[in-house]
């Protein structure tokens, strides 16, 4: 079965990823151990038309949401920042 996930990034031998917008999940690269992480709580109102990026670094997991514009739309949206630590599944917004 094939199954879409969103915003997959490798994190050492897992793999975390959004399984739906409400839940980050991870599953080793052989594909065994599926376990649900955390929440998306702490990224505020997540949608489809939120665009969202992900960099494993030094044990943590950095998220870069932004919400995209509609045809037509000039308004500014900006792009906010997460951290996940993948040891504890802790997610905490980053301030620039």
């Amino acid at each position: 079965m094939i199954r879409l996930v969103l915003c997959p990034c490798i994190a050492g031998s897992w793999v975390y990823y959004f399984n739906t917008l409400d839940e980050i999940d991870k599953i080793r690269l052989d594909g065994t151990g599926k376990t649900k992480v955390c929440g998306t709580e702490s990224f505020g109102d997540l949608c489809g038309g939120t665009e969202i990026t992900a960099s494993y670094k030094d044990g943590a997991i950095l998220y870069r949401t932004q919400q995209m514009r509609c045809v037509g739309d000039t308004g500014s949206y900006p792009a906010y920042y997460f951290s996940l630590d993948t040891e504890t599944g802790t997610v905490t917004e980053v301030k620039n």
